[in-house]
């Protein structure tokens, strides 16, 4: 694992904290700050990757928050090759099957919200 900030901070807890304040500038109707914030949250989860500080198996997540960032600030191109990732990483495993479908959901049908199923 990487070793995140000097403070010891992971980057990947860094992108979640990023990626919660643009949920509540969405919440409040902030669209610039929203932006701003789910491209520090993107910046935040790339450099956990790069820095292998992401557990193998959570890089599927990981790739997948990414891509929704994407689409949410409006890059679709950037989002699908994010969404192909997190389908990649998921692979065959059964436990992630849920990424998969979700991932090829949101690169294909894009939902705003999300509703359980079953």
């Amino acid at each position: 694992m990487g070793h995140g900030l000097p403070c010891g901070i992971q980057m990947s807890e860094i992108g979640h904290l990023y990626h919660m304040a643009a949920w509540c500038c969405d919440n409040c109707e902030e669209k610039e700050q929203e932006n701003r914030y789910r491209e520090k949250a993107i910046k935040a989860f790339e450099n956990a990757l790069r820095k292998n500080e992401i557990a193998k198996n959570e890089v599927g997540l990981y790739s997948y928050l990414i891509g929704e960032n994407y689409r949410r600030i409006g890059d679709r191109e950037k989002a699908v090759l994010w969404y192909d990732r997190a389908m990649e990483a998921a692979g065959q495993d059964p436990d992630q099957k849920w990424l998969v479908v979700l991932s090829t959901q949101q690169k294909t049908d894009p939902q705003e919200f999300m509703t359980r199923r079953g």
